[in-house]
């Protein structure tokens, strides 16, 4: 009867002993799920949803005059000192920016050799500007752009061209407009063949002569760099 009574008690010892460890172990595992699967998603997810939006600049309208040319972008007439990036992305995010540039004391900034396949924009601080598309080499303006320009004959004036910049332009005639029209020389140059003094020579040999300046040079429009491709375009216009 004894030996009964001490292997019951041995035997509900070990239950006990058993229930006890098995709560043991399932405590830990029980707590790290909740923590894995309820805190850190959720918290991670917000954070970078309200990342996103504070650095997304706003699309703005730039306080300036904005003329795409012959793989070039032109600021003019903006504020002096302001900062511009050139980029690639409406948003401006970064690894978009293609080159920065700063506006200088007259207001222009000129942004060259791009290419004429892809929209660009503006960043500044205030936010993002564009698209803009500039004008590719092989296209060719309308008739219009000729037909419908006079020159002043003879005097002093000026060429648009297909991008808008405008050339110096002197005209002389060897004679009354009216005995026309004349063998005509033209000179383009970047040093003063709008300066009407050039044009004596020519006129005194019965020729009519338009003296023009270059993009950037004499009192024409624009930004002069050697044999860059719109000078030859300029030519064609």
């Amino acid at each position: 009867m004894q030996r009964h009574r001490i292997g019951l008690v041995s035997a509900a010892i070990l239950l006990l002993v058993s229930c006890s460890s098995g709560s043991q172990d399932a405590g830990p595992d029980q707590t790290t799920a909740d923590s894995t699967t309820s805190e850190v998603p959720t918290t991670t997810t917000a954070e970078a949803s309200e990342s996103s939006v504070a650095h997304k600049p706003p699309q703005i309208e730039l306080d300036a005059e904005i003329r795409p040319g012959v793989e070039q972008l032109a600021v003019l007439d903006a504020s002096p000192g302001i900062d511009l990036e050139l980029s690639s992305s409406a948003s401006g995010e970064a690894g978009s920016a293609i080159t920065t540039g700063t506006v200088d004391k007259f207001g222009s900034l000129l942004f060259r050799e791009l290419e004429a396949d892809q929209p660009y924009y503006l960043v500044s601080d205030d936010g993002v500007s564009g698209p803009y598309e500039v004008l590719d080499r092989t296209e060719h303006p309308s008739q219009e752009l000729y037909s419908d320009q006079v020159l002043t004959a003879p005097g002093f004036g000026y060429i648009e061209t297909r991008d808008g910049t405008t050339l110096s332009v002197n005209v002389a005639l060897p004679g009354p407009v009216e005995d026309g029209p004349y063998p005509t020389v033209v000179e383009y140059s970047g040093y003063q063949p709008s300066d009407p003094d050039q044009s004596e020579i020519f006129t005194a040999l019965g020729y009519a002569y338009a003296g023009v300046n270059m993009r950037g040079t004499g009192c024409s429009g624009g930004s002069f760099r050697y044999f860059e491709y719109a000078q030859s375009l300029d030519g064609y216009d």
